[in-house]
């Protein structure tokens, strides 16, 4: 049986978990993670050893594809999926009761415009199965109907050049019962050292809402807060400063994690040359510059244009802001402003600085040998501290029997 100090927490399940950031966060706010479901198995060893909860039981790891089966799906195991997390929520649920909450995270790449052009027919086909994974979140929620429902993913999810991907699943939640709002938020505001901006969606099933008045907008929306009060405004320095030195391709004794990708020798040379923060236009004109750059230059100059292109790739960090937003190439010099900010190391982002930059606590591993996995994992995660801050929120906001009943507003249907 749960103690008394865990019981408020919710019992959660991540859907699309990937290596565990939306977990993270959840154990943090004081949650039992009792599952993370992910159809690709190279993130099951770094999930599991990182997300236990406050009495050491370890969340389980589901290695499922949460789609239906299909003649152009016919992996898909939702039936399976179905059943395994019945079970587990069952078997919790018979230990200590608690609301359950689900956190559905799934693959941006749909939403996004990098690398389209490059994509095979499989990537494409890849890419237009996830691009439904919320629609059928639909079927998840209306079978198991837990207590709060936190959904994240990019910004751009909302255009509604992606057929309005967000705002069925936000319409289709609230046709399910629930109190439902959404927001753009910037990480950075959260006391996160970066600049990412996210949709975030929370819900509560109607039947258990029990927020105060300002919880709800005036057309019966619920409030998403796009900013913890609390929080300080945090610095790449405040963030990475403190870590140990390290040297391009080396890797930390005390930390496995601590370890920074090799650089070529023109790449070392446009680090020692590179400042503190700025942009790759301090190359122009040498021979430091990159073809690409140059080329794209000097159409911008025939055509009268003065800005535009990628003037951050091959740059470094400003030390006294937020990093820019960590993605899965976190780890290369040339795919970003991912050069640190000290220019006695003349290497990129380690994955232990670049963890730290999304807000995973510095015990957190990433269990694989290769760095551009490790780097995956971290520039695919929900930063932990965002989605421990919406738990707490959400569970402030969710009737735990008679906790709150005092405090109770009416929710039209």
């Amino acid at each position: 049986m749960d103690d008394a100090a865990t019981v408020a927490g919710f019992h959660a399940v991540d859907f699309f978990c990937g290596a565990g950031g939306s977990s993270r966060g959840l154990v943090s706010a004081g949650c039992r993670v009792l599952a993370g479901i992910d159809r690709d198995p190279e993130y099951r060893s770094t999930f599991v050893a990182n997300n236990a909860d406050a009495l050491g039981r370890p969340a389980e790891f589901l290695n499922l594809d949460l789609l239906p089966r299909s003649d152009r799906n016919p992996g898909g195991q939702r039936d399976e999926a179905m059943a395994e997390i019945a079970r587990i929520i069952d078997t919790a649920q018979a230990e200590a009761r608690r609301p359950v909450l689900f956190v559905f995270c799934p693959p941006c790449q749909p939403f996004t415009s990098v690398n389209r052009g490059k994509l095979s027919a499989d990537m494409e086909e890849s890419r237009k199965q996830d691009k439904g994974l919320l629609y059928h979140s639909l079927d998840y929620i209306d079978t198991f109907r837990p207590e709060a429902i936190l959904c994240e993913n990019v910004s751009g999810i909302q255009d509604r050049k992606f057929g309005g991907v967000w705002q069925h699943f936000e319409a289709g939640v609230a046709a399910l019962g629930y109190v439902v709002g959404s927001a753009v938020v910037n990480t950075a505001d959260f006391g996160i050292p970066q600049v990412r901006r996210r949709s975030v969606l929370l819900a509560v099933r109607r039947d258990v809402f029990c927020g105060d008045p300002t919880m709800l907008r005036e057309d019966g929306m619920l409030v998403v807060p796009s900013v913890d009060q609390l929080a300080e405004r945090m610095t790449a320095r405040q963030a990475i400063g403190h870590l140990p030195p390290l040297k391009a391709g080396e890797t930390h004794p005390d930390d496995p994690d601590h370890r920074a990708s090799k650089v070529s020798d023109i790449n070392r040379q446009r680090l020692e040359a590179a400042p503190e923060g700025g942009t790759n236009e301090h190359y122009r004109g040498t021979d430091l510059e990159v073809g690409c750059h140059s080329r794209l230059r000097d159409r911008m100059d025939r055509d009268g244009r003065k800005s535009g292109g990628y003037t951050n790739a091959y740059s470094r960090l400003y030390a006294d802001r937020p990093a820019p937003t960590i993605t899965t190439k976190c780890f290369s010099f040339s795919n970003g402003r991912f050069g640190h900010f000290d220019r006695s190391q003349n290497r990129a982002l380690s994955i232990r600085e670049a963890a730290c930059l999304q807000s995973f606590p510095e015990d957190y591993r990433f269990i694989t040998p290769s760095i551009s996995v490790a780097a995956k994992m971290v520039g695919n995660a929900v930063p932990p501290k965002l989605a421990e801050f919406y738990a707490r929120y959400l569970l402030g906001i969710v009737s735990a029997g008679d906790a709150c009943a005092d405090s109770e507003v009416s929710v039209a249907a």
